[in-house]
């Protein structure tokens, strides 16, 4: 069997479970939105089986196409005005035009505040899943724990950092949520143990000590989701 006729075959085995998992006229419909997107992965794939990959170029080959799937450019971004949108939105800030995700805002004094949305995503943990968002919480916690992490020239990483958080319904400090980090999970796959408390003030994580105390129900939520988050690291 051909690397091929592998990638063939897996595709029409995938076919044929999500059609066996169908119960509904929805779920056929939606069968056929996904068999078209299988339809183009196997594409993708023979094209690069074509043109004669293998060993090396197929890794390399792969490495682009990812960061080019994932919006990633292949070089560095510099701190160059040609790669900023000329016009300001409302808010002052520019868009950068080589990552999309990347926008730049001018401080008081001139300088310039750097902001990737989708350099830092917060992994909620619910008692049977996790739920990924971006906000300012993670933000503010990275640059807490590693400094600015847009520097130029920027290489913008294929994988984001993604922190660990627990809420606990109704763990509030000062009126604000109160949650706890297990982790933080690094671009290149290093967990960085974090394993404290903060008070959310206004998105800006502050470190708080174990001072404060949990009912009964509280507690039992806390240890449902920590035992969840421990074992989907």
């Amino acid at each position: 069997m051909t690397t091929t006729e592998w990638a063939e075959n897996e595709v029409r085995l995938a076919k044929e479970r999500e059609r066996k998992s169908s119960s509904s006229e929805d779920d056929a419909i939606l069968d056929g939105y996904v068999d078209a997107c299988y339809d183009s992965a196997l594409k993708a794939y023979k094209c690069m089986a074509e043109d004669g990959h293998s060993g090396m170029s197929w890794g390399i080959t792969k490495n682009i196409l990812i960061k080019l799937l994932n919006d990633v450019p292949l070089g560095p971004i510099e701190e160059d005005e040609d790669c900023w949108s000329g016009e300001a939105s409302l808010d002052g800030s520019q868009q950068c035009t080589r990552r999309f995700s990347l926008f730049r805002r001018k401080n008081a004094d001139g300088t310039w505040r750097y902001n990737d949305v989708d350099l830092v995503v917060v992994d909620d943990v619910y008692p049977d899943h996790l739920s990924a968002v971006g906000s300012k919480f993670g933000d503010s916690l990275c640059e807490k724990l590693f400094g600015n992490l847009i520097t130029f020239p920027y290489y913008p990483p294929v994988h984001p950092y993604r922190v660990r958080r627990i809420e606990i319904n109704g763990l509030t400090r000062n009126g604000n949520d109160v949650v706890f980090v297990p982790f933080v999970k690094k671009p290149n796959g290093e967990i960085v143990e974090v394993n404290k408390f903060y008070e959310d003030k206004w998105h800006d994580p502050i470190e708080i000590g174990f001072e404060f105390l949990m009912n009964e129900e509280q507690e039992k939520e806390f240890d449902e989701k920590k035992r969840y988050s421990d074992s989907h690291r």
